[in-house]
């Protein structure tokens, strides 16, 4: 039989808020880390899963940056003027999920 008093289920509880207080603030603390390799021209975001998208703002060039984060997964290029593209740009994105050219 289990044999609980009401303080012992009331430290618990308190533990188990404690315990996902530390771990929301860990998590925005670790935030900036995961963001801190992006570009100036660009904005990143990471999302619940903890997946970076970076957003290029081209205005008309016509050569994709060379200073892409790493932990990248989606990729949006607007208004790029790219004659064609060279894929072996991305191959250092191990994480690339989604490419978007718009």
């Amino acid at each position: 039989t289990l044999n609980c008093s009401v303080n012992t289920v009331q430290t618990m509880a308190m533990m188990s808020r404690w315990m996902k207080f530390c771990f929301i603030v860990f998590i925005a603390a670790s935030l900036p880390l995961c963001t801190s390799g992006c570009p100036e021209e660009c904005s990143c975001d990471l999302d619940v899963d903890l997946e970076l998208t970076v957003r290029f703002f081209g205005n008309g060039s016509p050569t994709i940056p060379n200073d892409l984060p790493e932990n990248t997964a989606y990729l949006i290029l607007t208004n790029y003027t790219l004659p064609a593209v060279n894929l072996h740009v991305f191959s250092h994105l191990k994480k690339l999920k989604g490419l978007n050219f718009n």
